[in-house]
Protein backbone atom coordinates (compact mmCIF):
# COMPACT_ATOMS: atom_id res chain seq x y z
CA UNK A 1 0.00 0.00 0.00
CA UNK A 2 1.31 3.22 -1.17
CA UNK A 3 0.30 6.82 0.75
CA UNK A 4 -0.02 9.81 -1.24
CA UNK A 5 -0.11 13.04 0.95
CA UNK A 6 -1.32 16.55 -0.52
CA UNK A 7 1.88 18.88 -0.78
CA UNK A 8 0.80 20.97 1.99
CA UNK A 9 0.95 18.29 4.15
CA UNK A 10 4.24 16.90 2.84
CA UNK A 11 5.49 20.65 3.29
CA UNK A 12 4.03 20.90 6.89
CA UNK A 13 6.42 17.84 7.76
CA UNK A 14 9.13 18.98 6.19
CA UNK A 15 8.85 21.95 7.98
CA UNK A 16 7.96 20.40 11.30
CA UNK A 17 11.52 19.08 11.62
CA UNK A 18 10.03 15.39 10.13
CA UNK A 19 11.49 13.80 7.24
CA UNK A 20 10.05 11.09 5.04
CA UNK A 21 13.78 9.56 4.54
CA UNK A 22 13.12 5.39 5.05
CA UNK A 23 14.59 4.60 8.41
CA UNK A 24 17.04 1.46 8.72
CA UNK A 25 15.00 -1.83 9.01
CA UNK A 26 15.95 -3.06 12.60
CA UNK A 27 14.17 -6.03 11.81
CA UNK A 28 16.23 -7.47 9.20
CA UNK A 29 19.90 -7.79 8.83
CA UNK A 30 20.64 -4.19 8.59
CA UNK A 31 24.02 -3.00 9.96
CA UNK A 32 25.66 0.16 11.42
CA UNK A 33 28.61 0.98 9.31
CA UNK A 34 31.60 0.59 11.40
CA UNK A 35 35.05 -0.96 10.32
CA UNK A 36 35.72 -4.52 11.76
CA UNK A 37 37.58 -3.17 14.85
CA UNK A 38 35.05 -0.73 16.21
CA UNK A 39 32.03 -3.61 16.01
CA UNK A 40 31.12 -5.44 19.00
CA UNK A 41 29.04 -8.49 19.61
CA UNK A 42 26.68 -9.37 22.55
CA UNK A 43 27.07 -13.20 23.11
CA UNK A 44 25.25 -14.61 25.69
CA UNK A 45 27.12 -17.50 28.21
CA UNK A 46 24.96 -20.32 29.66
CA UNK A 47 25.08 -22.78 31.78
CA UNK A 48 22.31 -25.69 32.49
CA UNK A 49 21.47 -25.85 36.07
CA UNK A 50 22.23 -28.41 38.03
CA UNK A 51 22.57 -28.61 41.91
CA UNK A 52 24.95 -25.14 41.60
CA UNK A 53 23.27 -22.26 44.19
CA UNK A 54 25.66 -19.56 42.57
CA UNK A 55 27.38 -19.14 38.91
CA UNK A 56 29.93 -16.85 38.17
CA UNK A 57 31.64 -16.00 34.48
CA UNK A 58 34.80 -15.64 34.39
CA UNK A 59 37.80 -15.52 31.89
CA UNK A 60 39.68 -13.02 29.88
CA UNK A 61 36.54 -10.67 28.22
CA UNK A 62 37.76 -7.98 30.96
CA UNK A 63 40.77 -7.04 33.08
CA UNK A 64 40.19 -8.40 36.36
CA UNK A 65 37.62 -11.07 35.58
CA UNK A 66 39.41 -13.75 36.48
CA UNK A 67 39.48 -12.65 40.06
CA UNK A 68 35.70 -11.07 39.86
CA UNK A 69 33.68 -12.34 37.37
CA UNK A 70 30.06 -11.80 35.58
CA UNK A 71 27.07 -13.66 38.51
CA UNK A 72 25.03 -15.51 35.93
CA UNK A 73 21.09 -15.06 36.21
CA UNK A 74 19.46 -18.07 36.41
CA UNK A 75 16.16 -18.33 33.95
CA UNK A 76 14.46 -21.02 34.20
CA UNK A 77 16.82 -24.30 33.91
CA UNK A 78 20.06 -22.23 32.60
CA UNK A 79 22.34 -20.12 34.01
CA UNK A 80 22.95 -16.73 31.82
CA UNK A 81 25.06 -13.80 31.28
CA UNK A 82 25.29 -11.89 28.40
CA UNK A 83 28.93 -9.76 27.40
CA UNK A 84 29.42 -7.49 24.72
CA UNK A 85 33.12 -8.73 23.93
CA UNK A 86 35.37 -7.16 20.10
CA UNK A 87 34.17 -8.69 16.73
CA UNK A 88 36.87 -11.64 16.28
CA UNK A 89 37.98 -11.85 19.66
CA UNK A 90 39.05 -15.19 20.97
CA UNK A 91 37.59 -15.41 24.53
CA UNK A 92 38.36 -17.35 27.24
CA UNK A 93 36.60 -18.43 30.41
CA UNK A 94 34.92 -20.81 33.14
CA UNK A 95 31.96 -21.22 35.05
CA UNK A 96 32.86 -20.53 39.35
CA UNK A 97 30.34 -22.58 40.76
CA UNK A 98 29.36 -21.78 44.45
CA UNK A 99 32.54 -19.38 45.52
CA UNK A 100 34.77 -23.17 45.09
CA UNK A 101 34.68 -24.89 42.19
CA UNK A 102 36.05 -23.96 38.31
CA UNK A 103 34.02 -25.80 35.75
CA UNK A 104 34.51 -25.76 31.74
CA UNK A 105 31.56 -25.44 29.55
CA UNK A 106 30.24 -28.43 28.94
CA UNK A 107 28.42 -27.60 26.26
CA UNK A 108 31.67 -26.10 24.26
CA UNK A 109 34.24 -28.57 22.95
CA UNK A 110 37.21 -26.38 22.53
CA UNK A 111 39.68 -25.92 25.18
CA UNK A 112 42.81 -24.55 25.40
CA UNK A 113 45.87 -24.20 27.73
CA UNK A 114 46.18 -21.32 29.94
CA UNK A 115 50.04 -21.98 29.99
CA UNK A 116 49.75 -22.09 34.01
CA UNK A 117 48.42 -25.71 34.12
CA UNK A 118 45.16 -25.18 33.46
CA UNK A 119 42.51 -25.37 30.60
CA UNK A 120 39.63 -23.15 29.74
CA UNK A 121 37.07 -23.01 27.30
CA UNK A 122 37.12 -20.77 24.15
CA UNK A 123 35.34 -19.20 21.98
CA UNK A 124 37.51 -18.51 18.82
CA UNK A 125 36.57 -15.20 16.37
CA UNK A 126 33.18 -14.42 17.71
CA UNK A 127 31.31 -12.43 15.64
CA UNK A 128 27.69 -11.62 14.94
CA UNK A 129 24.78 -11.08 11.90
CA UNK A 130 23.72 -7.52 14.09
CA UNK A 131 26.75 -5.50 15.65
CA UNK A 132 27.01 -2.42 17.82
CA UNK A 133 29.57 -0.13 16.97
CA UNK A 134 31.96 1.46 19.58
Amino acid sequence: MRWLLPAAAAWVLVAGGCSLTNLPDTSSSWQQPCDPPLRRCGHTFTLAKTNQTSVELRGDFDAGAWQAGVPMALDGGTWEAELTVSWGADVQYKFFVDGTMWILDPANPQTVPDGKGNTNSILRGITCERWTCE
